[in-house]
Parts: C-alpha cells; sequence; structure tokens
C-alpha cells in the first residue's frame, strides 16, 4: 500500500496505518511531501493495530519492497 501525503500526512500516519494494520497489510509506505522522504511501515500487528518496524528514507537512498518482488525505488528520483 502506497500513499501520497500532503495535508493528509497526520491522517495517513495514525489512522489509515492503523487500520492497514489490522488488516494484515504487509508492507505501507508513505510518500512523505513535506519532508521530501519516503515512511515505511513494515511487520504488521494487527491485535494491537501497528506495525513493528518503521523507518524513513531521504534522498540518495534506496528502497526495496519486500511484498513486492523487484520493485526498488531511488528516493532522488522523486524529490530531485
Amino acid at each position: 500500500m502506497i500513499e501520497v501525503a500532503g495535508e493528509s500526512l497526520r491522517f495517513d500516519r495514525q489512522t489509515k496505518a492503523a487500520l492497514y494494520a489490522r488488516n494484515g497489510i504487509p508492507e505501507y509506505w508513505i510518500v512523505n511531501l513535506a519532508d521530501a522522504a519516503i515512511e515505511v511501515h513494515r511487520d504488521p500487528d494487527p491485535p494491537s493495530a501497528a506495525y513493528r518496524q518503521t523507518f524513513a528514507v531521504h534522498r540518495g537512498d534506496a528502497l526495496e519492497a519486500q511484498s513486492v518482488e523487484g520493485l526498488r525505488v531511488d528516493v532522488g528520483v522523486l524529490f530531485p
């Protein structure tokens, strides 16, 4: 699941992340426009409606999806 967040960032981090974790979505990315980063949420814990692993990647970093084989994103391409 990938969301692009501008003004919706808080909602995406809290409400949507909890909803996706509760439903066992294995990986959730938020493209954070304000911070020029991708926030990654992995390893959902449905009973707690939270992800066990969260981190951010920035320009100069590359991100490989765990749930989509072969998907690799150069973050700098998204935020030149």
